[in-house]
């Protein structure tokens, strides 16, 4: 149906739009729709905006008031924007309120990936570039009989990193993605078409959720709030005394004497660029997309019967740096001389050992899966009146964990991991807790 004889405001982009002007990720997107954003969120994340509207949430099991929808079934807002698409017929974006038609949680809007369907145009595309990109996309028809083809498309994307770690010496914001799709439609009689569509996507690389910080550094605000230019500030860490892991460490005794712990890092100079980074931590991103669709469509003489059944299955891990700096002031403790954390048990990076700094990172791990099936029915009938009617049964189950992890909080979890430990014979062992930690450190102080 032409976007023109639609009641509702619609944009929608064709294939060729889409090959042209390079449209490959929400991102791409973004850069071509008004109005439209797409940004990595907290955790697993994502930020859909829609008529400039956004609403922000922290892992992949929340919902967000905007969706996305491949050939007319959600499918997450993440493996749409970070995954990316290909071999699309075309994608439509559907502006305001869309819950009569999509169901749940299209408040804001939608967006809708329309793949492109046996009998379309074949293709095999391979480009390279700069910073070591490679590329390879293609779309190609297989005849199995006079009633049934098979298409298979597929995409691979490789890049090298782009940004320097100055703390680890590593480049990060590599990427390295592929997807295959494969669509089997098979006329099965004069009536009925049943389509069957199977598709796997991944990504493995190092992309970040927050590319570089820029602080105007500060004792009390950690960073001065009322800056607005800076650009003079890039790769600035957080003033610590300014933020609440300090009052955890002075709590925990690793750093008594309140010093700046991130301050030497700053000492050989500041890179001013924000292809530069300086983080104790390189970035992990894995994302895998897994889809199962069965499509049965039924022509009568006046009505058309649509059935639709969607699995999807997805897979959800990273891992970065919380504070974006790097923290090269040793711990100290109530005894001269550096202090050194023998055994650390993280949730992101396992055990570490002999820990001499402040450090703190996050890590996302998110399962999800859901069922969706459908029955719609719209009549064409000669006369003025037509109807549609259907049923929409939508099950979804999630588990996300999202967890901040600095020094100091995994010294809470467990007294026998802290190097005063050994001065108690371990009769202190498996106490933890801010008020066990307030006493301890009352006590030792007086």
């Amino acid at each position: 149906q032409s976007v023109q004889d639609v009641a509702i405001s619609v944009q929608a982009i064709s294939s060729e739009d889409l090959a042209t002007q390079h449209i490959e990720t929400g991102d791409d997107l973004a850069t071509t729709v008004p109005g439209f954003g797409f940004a990595q969120g907290i955790g697993s994340s994502v930020g859909v905006k829609i008529r400039g509207l956004t609403f922000e949430t922290i892992g992949a099991g929340q919902t967000e008031p905007a969706i996305t929808a491949q050939d007319g079934h959600q499918i997450g807002n993440r493996a749409f924007g970070s995954l990316g698409f290909y071999d699309a017929e075309r994608i439509e974006v559907l502006e305001g309120p869309q819950g009569t038609l999509y169901g749940r949680n299209s408040t804001s809007g939608l967006v809708n990936f329309i793949s492109a369907k046996p009998g379309a145009d074949q293709y095999l595309t391979i480009g390279a570039g700069q910073d070591g990109l490679t590329r390879l996309s293609f779309g190609m028809d297989f005849d199995l009989s006079d009633s049934a083809v098979l298409r298979i498309a597929g995409t691979k994307m490789d890049r090298d990193g782009v940004i320097y770690n100055a703390g680890t010496q590593n480049d990060v914001d590599s990427q390295d993605s592929f997807g295959i799709r494969s669509t089997l439609a098979v006329q099965l009689d004069d009536r009925n078409e049943f389509t069957f569509k199977y598709e796997r996507a991944s990504i493995n690389d190092t992309r970040q959720n927050l590319g570089t910080s820029a602080c105007n550094r500060d004792v009390f605000f950690g960073c001065l709030p009322n800056t607005t230019n800076l650009a003079p500030f890039i790769n600035n860490p957080v003033n610590q005394g300014g933020s609440v892991s300090n009052t955890f460490n002075a709590l925990t005794l690793i750093n008594v004497s309140g010093a700046d712990l991130f301050a030497p890092s700053l000492a050989g100079g500041v890179s001013n660029n924000i292809d530069v980074i300086n983080k104790d931590v390189d970035p992990q991103r894995n994302d895998l997309f897994e889809m199962a669709q069965m499509i049965n469509v039924t022509e009568f003489d006046n009505l058309t019967v649509k059935l639709q059944a969607t699995y999807i299955d997805q897979e959800y891990y990273h891992l970065d740096d919380n504070d974006h700096g790097n923290a090269t002031a040793p711990l100290n403790g109530l005894v001269p001389g550096p202090l050194v954390i023998p055994t650390l048990r993280t949730f992101c990076l396992g055990t570490l050992t002999n820990v001499t700094t402040d450090r703190a990172f996050e890590c996302s791990n998110a399962s999800s899966y859901t069922e969706q099936y459908e029955i719609n029915i719209v009549s064409d009938f000669d006369g003025p009146h037509n109807f549609t009617a259907g049923v929409y049964d939508y099950q979804s189950e999630a588990y996300n964990t999202y967890t901040i992890q600095t020094t100091a909080y995994l010294l809470m979890n467990d007294f026998d991991q802290h190097p005063y430990s050994a001065l108690f014979g371990g009769q202190l062992d498996n106490h933890a807790g801010t008020l066990f930690y307030s006493t301890l450190a009352a006590t030792l102080s007086g």
